[in-house]
């Protein structure tokens, strides 16, 4: 299953954006089915990029993954989602 197949039948984002075409670095749509294999995926790349870049970069990438999670959560909130407790 596609990111793009998660999408309720009959609902369409309203944005200027097609996101079933968009071209991004990596296969992210194709590889990640569950929840699970995201979070495995990020986490051992933030364990290897901080292995090799120390703890100023993992202090930088923490920073601003909480900004997109907060972006996300706002987002959630405007489609009709519920409140995400970060803490």
């Amino acid at each position: 299953m596609k990111l793009k197949d998660l999408t309720p039948k009959g609902l369409k984002a309203i944005n200027e954006v097609d996101y079933s075409t968009i071209r991004l670095k990596s296969n992210i749509d194709q590889k990640w089915t569950k929840t699970t294999d995201m979070t495995t995926d990020i986490t051992q790349w933030f364990n290897a990029s901080v292995a090799a870049g120390g703890s100023d970069l993992a202090k930088e990438i923490a920073k601003e993954l909480k900004a997109v999670a907060i972006d996300m959560e706002k987002e959630a909130l405007r489609l009709g989602g519920t409140d995400v407790d970060f803490n």
